[in-house]
């Protein structure tokens, strides 16, 4: 399901055929509407269609026109045509149509939005990107014996930790475009876990990207934790490139490192985390999941 609905985009982005094959891919998706790209022309109007503010977003050249949109609060993407320097103040700039199909410009809607991610949909689950919403189900979640025995706990303060959620979702998704995601359940969209992909760098000075999991104690044998894990490996291998994928588990949890070893983790060594002494297994895509 895409959120943007009407795509807006300005008059001189719609020379040349390239730009033209731009626009019926984008229709297949989105309203795509052509606007006016000089600034006055454009202000009136917006007069007379007050719904880009809600459902649009749009792309332009121009820096007063996006600058202007961005005032009103609509989703601004600029594409870059000039010194980069004009489009300062903006969170990305687009090289053209270059790489772009609906899901990129959807994703950049949302990104722009503030709307969490969808990552990847199971036959039972959807893994997205975590929202202050879901912090009260976490606390609950985190009272499980088994998570509090293995799991650094969540701040003291719920307010402390829907900050920190905050700045996960704006620091570490937006520079990586991965994390520590949400797990809920596709029909009743209960939470079941958090799982993801980290970047680190372990106690032994070797850098890659850690995946965790926990499940909440209610769907716990029921292989939703496997189901989970495979499909954020298959997205770290097909859609993220990454060559491998690492995975530290305490020593005296048995369960976690059985399903590692299902998952087709390899042990590699033992190290040293934060004082913990902790197995790491790593999985290699060039010799499958």
């Amino acid at each position: 399901m895409y959120y943007l609905k009407n795509l807006y985009l300005t008059e001189d982005m719609m020379i040349g055929e390239k730009a033209q094959n731009f626009k019926k891919d984008m229709q297949a998706s989105f309203n795509v509407i052509i606007v006016p790209e000089q600034l006055d022309s454009f202000r009136d109007y917006i007069k007379n269609d007050r719904e880009i503010i809600d459902t649009g977003m749009i792309m332009s050249y121009s820096e007063e026109i996006l600058k202007y949109a961005c005032a009103l609060g609509i989703a601004a993407l600029p594409c870059l045509k000039g010194a980069l320097d004009a489009y300062e103040g903006f969170e990305f700039v687009l090289d053209d149509y270059a790489d772009m199909d609906c899901d990129y410009i959807d994703k950049s809607y949302r990104r722009l939005k503030d709307i969490p991610w969808n990552i990847i949909e199971t036959d039972r689950m959807i893994i997205r990107e975590e929202t202050e919403e879901d912090v009260p189900a976490l606390y609950k979640m985190y009272e499980s014996e088994h998570i509090k025995r293995y799991i650094e706990p969540l701040c003291e303060d719920i307010e402390d930790e829907k900050n920190y959620v905050t700045k996960y979702r704006h620091y570490v998704y937006n520079m990586y475009e991965f994390g520590i995601w949400i797990a809920e359940d596709k029909i009743t969209h209960e939470i079941i876990g958090r799982m993801g992909l980290e970047p680190k760098t372990y106690e032994d000075n070797v850098r890659g990207v850690d995946m965790g999991y926990i499940i909440d104690a209610a769907y716990l044998r029921k292989g939703y934790c496997m189901e989970g894990c495979r499909a954020i490996l298959e997205y770290a291998r097909d859609t993220l490139n990454l060559p491998e994928v690492y995975v530290i588990i305490r020593t005296d949890n048995e369960i976690s490192q059985h399903i590692a070893e299902k998952l087709g983790f390899v042990y590699d060594r033992t190290i040293t985390d934060r004082n913990r002494t902790m197995k790491r297994y790593k999985i290699a895509f060039n010799q499958g999941i």
